[in-house]
């Protein structure tokens, strides 16, 4: 059986060939405005939370706060980072 590469044959492939391109083409524009919701969506929850409790003006108040609290039960156990530990004299 001989295969001959006849204009119908290669206008197929090239058809197909085509095809591929265009679902990568989509599947990574797809995927960069996925990625770029999941970031929208993540940095809204941030500034959301940290002015929760605090004035608007100042958004990064809020997660300073909670970091606060963080290293004040790590000081508890005695295992906070060095440079947050208190000098006890």
């Amino acid at each position: 059986m001989e295969v001959t590469l006849s204009s119908d044959n290669l206008s197929i492939y090239s058809l197909i060939s085509l095809s591929l391109i265009d679902y990568t083409l989509i599947a990574s524009v797809l995927s960069s405005l996925f990625l770029g919701i999941v970031i929208s969506i993540v940095c809204m929850l941030i500034i959301i939370i940290s002015t929760e409790h605090n004035d608007v003006s100042h958004p990064i108040s809020g997660i300073m706060k909670y970091h606060h609290k963080y290293i004040s039960i790590m000081r508890q156990f005695d295992i906070a980072p060095q440079q947050h530990k208190k000098e006890y004299f």
